[in-house]
């Protein structure tokens, strides 16, 4: 496969199809060249050096409104380092993935949790425990633009997960938690004409009758998913303001 897919004789759909198939090996040893098929695809820590990038990266996404700060990605990066993984293909960055460590599971706290509260509103400094069990997806974004890299947007996001956890699983007795987007909701919303509820919505997408762009993500690659929480992420109107809780094995 090495041979074939640095070739400049296999085209490059074949070639891409190729170095996909390489990547189901550990992400933390990832590193693939597809010299013909713009595929070189690896995975780093984030640096200040990397921090406009991540912030140009995140507000074309998710707009200026909800994008992250750079403030943020620097108490990030000094609070908790080895939690904050770029990906990239070539020299482009293509998604980035940001993770804290807690104390409490968000099904043990006493009320419902908002994602501001839980992150410490993005910062993660006054929500981090170096020592903490519970391993939180603050943030997980991919660009919209993966396929013009010769990459699916899903491909990205699978590496970004399946590297955190390998991280995650080095220690023992943890877990894998998320308070995910139903970014999907507002297209649904519009194009239907009959109203269903918020329940009802997620019921069908586990059940894969219904597609969510963040939601069906995190099912596919295993995640499974715990409840929905009303106002946990009430700056997102594409979600509502709902939040979907999710709990990866480890």
């Amino acid at each position: 496969l090495v041979h074939i897919c640095n070739t400049s004789k296999v085209p490059s759909a074949q070639a891409v199809a190729l170095c996909v198939l390489m990547s189901l090996c550990p992400l933390s040893t990832f590193a693939t060249v597809c010299d013909n098929a713009f595929l070189q695809v690896h995975l780093e820590l984030a640096r200040p050096e990397t921090f406009s990038e991540m912030v140009l990266l995140d507000q074309k996404v998710r707009g200026p409104e909800l994008g992250v700060r750079e403030d943020q990605l620097l108490s990030r990066h000094y609070t908790y380092s080895q939690g904050q993984i770029l990906a990239r293909v070539g020299s482009q960055l293509v998604g980035f993935l940001s993770l804290q460590r807690m104390a409490n599971r968000l099904l043990d706290l006493p009320s419902q949790p908002t994602w501001a509260a839980v992150t410490d509103d993005g910062y993660i400094e006054g929500s981090h425990i170096q020592s903490g069990e519970i391993f939180f997806l603050v943030q997980l974004t991919i660009t919209p633009d993966a396929y013009d890299f010769g990459v699916r947007h899903q491909d990205i996001g699978a590496r970004l997960v399946r590297d955190a956890l390998g991280h995650i699983r080095q220690h023992r007795n943890s877990y894998f938690q998320g308070l995910t987007r139903i970014n999907g909701l507002t297209r649904y919303y519009q194009r239907e004409p009959t109203v269903i509820e918020v329940e009802e919505y997620v019921q069908k997408v586990i059940r894969d009758e219904l597609h969510d762009p963040s939601l069906s993500f995190h099912l596919v690659q295993g995640a499974k998913f715990l409840k929905l929480i009303p106002n946990a992420l009430v700056e997102d109107h594409d979600s509502y303001g709902w939040g979907a809780l999710i709990n990866y094995d480890t």
